[in-house]
């Protein structure tokens, strides 16, 4: 099938639909949507994906996609092409192409608080009076990247606790559904960040 803007217009519907519904499941469905190429011709911001087809190739516009839908799933066609969007997606491709190493760095800002604060490494995962624990305060802020909190996740699985404990029901289920959703295109090495777990932490 050709690499044109229309194949980018149906790549992000389907990455749209993966981080926007509870249902639809880009792996699932092979990032499958129903649209009709003369619907896209009627389009007035097909230009846009015309330009981004252009810009990124078949192989870096899913990465660009997800990057971004991550950062804002709200995002617009039109802001894609802003140097904003560019930017968040070299800041995912540099996680991506080397995963442990930011993993291990998001790790010793975790440790380097918990050193300050002169309190346990488990704190860092706790909730308290059903509060925000600190390793989800720095997800929020943007201190450490999703990725880490999805790989400390899968090593530990906490989040179910915090579903429990967390009290407050807009902010929480919000980032644990864009979890969820981002955990499949998160790809690590499970040895290097058991082993930066242990190293960090014990």
């Amino acid at each position: 099938m050709n690499y044109d803007g229309f194949a980018v217009y149906r790549k992000y519907l389907a990455i749209k639909l993966h981080f926007d519904k509870e249902e639809y499941n880009y792996f699932d469905y092979d990032g499958h949507v129903h649209t009709k190429l003369e619907t896209f011709t009627k389009r007035n911001d097909r230009y846009f994906y015309h330009k981004l087809s252009v810009k990124y190739n078949q192989d870096e516009i899913e990465d660009f996609l997800v990057a971004n839908f991550v950062k804002n799933k709200k995002v617009w066609s039109g802001n894609l092409l802003e140097k904003e969007a560019h930017e968040i997606y070299l800041q995912h491709k540099k996680r991506k192409e080397s995963s442990s190493y930011w993993f291990k760095q998001d790790c010793n800002k975790i440790s380097d608080t918990i050193l300050t604060d002169n309190t346990l490494p488990t704190n860092a995962l706790a909730v308290f009076n059903g509060q925000h624990p600190l390793l989800l305060r720095y997800c929020i802020g943007n201190k450490i990247g999703p990725e880490t909190v999805i790989i400390m996740n899968y090593h530990l699985n906490f989040m179910k606790d915090w579903d429990k404990l967390i009290s407050e029901n807009v902010i929480w289920p919000g980032i644990r559904f864009k979890l969820n959703k981002f955990k499949p295109f998160v790809k690590f090495n499970e040895t290097e960040t058991r082993l930066t777990l242990k190293e960090v932490f014990l």
